[in-house]
């Protein structure tokens, strides 16, 4: 009886080089997905930094005219450049503050003031503030005496 030799099975040299490549691909992919999410966060940082700055401009703008029309019953607004070193990001931004007689109360006056930040994005990001002051007795006599 004649018994054929069992042949080794030849060397598999190139299965190593496949771990490697599809480990690194995966290694890849990782770190791919992890830049992503660093720069996602990078982005949603900056737009809540400028909203909260818009924030904190629009509250100025509304003490502002508050302290204007504490001096003066006739102020109704103004408009402010912010320049870009100003707000720490390099973006420009603008505050408008406009003051408007209500109908309903001789002494009250409804602020508005809106911000706005060129920020190099699609749609810029703002903020807008309304509020009802009434002027001080004092000035809103001054006012009606004259």
């Amino acid at each position: 009886m004649y018994v054929r030799p069992v042949r080794k099975l030849p060397r598999r040299k190139g299965s190593v080089l496949v771990i490697v490549l599809i480990s690194l691909l995966v290694a890849t992919m990782l770190g791919a997905s992890l830049i992503r999410t660093v720069l996602i966060r990078h982005r949603q940082m900056h737009v809540l930094a400028c909203q909260q700055q818009a924030l904190w401009l629009a509250e100025a703008g509304v003490q502002r005219a508050f302290r204007e029309l504490a001096k003066t019953p006739d102020y109704d607004g103004e408009t402010w450049e912010v320049p870009p070193d100003a707000l720490g990001e390099g973006n420009e931004g603008e505050v408008t503050i406009d003051v408007l007689k209500t109908e309903d109360v001789p002494e009250g006056r409804l602020v508005r003031v809106r911000v706005q930040f060129d920020t190099g994005a699609t749609t810029p990001t703002g903020f807008q503030r309304e509020v009802t002051l009434r002027l001080p007795r004092h000035v809103s006599s001054e006012a009606k005496s004259p």
